[in-house]
């Protein structure tokens, strides 16, 4: 309401949660001031935005649950290997053994090797969960391009977002030094006995309103541009400007 009264710009409502409107920060931030042009923008948020990355993720789970589904359709090999020490009591087994034959042959040592094989025939839940992963694969492909280009159109919406509220504050700081050439005609209008000091105060509480306006646009010019560098996924603490032009 104070707000409104003073002709300050309102405060935008808080988004709502999206990773769309975040980045994983990239880089070490550097010294040098950046420039940051629209196009730079868009290519760092389609390699940084997070919104981005959890659905290139989805497309890569599909296609894992996809090779899960197929792998039952296969045919399933196994293998084993055992190995054993054995003693065998050859007149146990009911052997004839010559005179002078040892009954007992061994320790001696045994190597079993084999290989399973097993395949579905007909699997009609197999088949249809195959199918299934199969078009949730499109799906995340779509979800993908999708992404791309809700990513594109945000950062072109923040960033034309940043540009507008620069022309506020430069408009603000316009506002400003026209109030103080009004307010400082005025006190020499008053020390010439020209005018009242009623208006040399309508003159000073314009100057003060102007002044509200123009660190207001400032605040919320830095915000846009915070929230455009968390978008792109800029370094943090990295100092950067727009410019101005949309044509990268």
């Amino acid at each position: 309401a104070f707000a409104q009264i003073q002709g300050l710009p309102p405060r935008p409502s808080t988004p709502p949660s999206t990773p769309f409107l975040g980045g994983i920060p990239s880089g070490e931030p550097t010294r040098e001031v950046l420039p940051l042009s629209i196009a730079d923008a868009i290519s760092r948020a389609l390699m940084n935005n997070l919104g981005l990355l959890l659905a290139e993720d989805g497309v890569d789970r599909a296609r894992g649950a996809r090779l899960r589904a197929l792998s039952e359709l296969l045919p399933n090999i196994r293998a084993r290997l055992t190995e054993s020490r054995q003693i065998v009591n050859l007149e146990a087994f009911g052997f004839p053994l010559p005179a002078g034959f040892p009954a007992i042959a061994g320790p001696f040592n045994v190597f079993d090797a084999r290989v399973f094989l097993t395949q579905s025939i007909l699997d009609f839940k197999a088949l249809h969960e195959a199918r299934a992963e199969l078009h949730n694969v499109a799906a995340a492909r779509h979800d993908y391009k999708s992404a791309r280009d809700l990513v594109v159109l945000v950062t072109t919406v923040s960033y034309a977002q940043a540009l507008a509220s620069s022309a506020r504050v430069d408009a603000a700081r316009a506002q400003v030094d026209t109030a103080r050439a009004l307010f400082d005609q005025a006190t020499n209008l008053k020390q010439n006995g020209l005018v009242a000091g009623i208006d040399v105060l309508r003159a000073e509480m314009q100057l003060s309103t102007e002044r509200q306006r123009s660190t207001a646009a400032r605040n919320e010019f830095e915000k846009a541009k915070l929230q455009l560098a968390r978008l792109v996924g800029l370094p943090l603490g990295q100092t950067f400007t727009l410019v101005t032009q949309l044509s990268g």
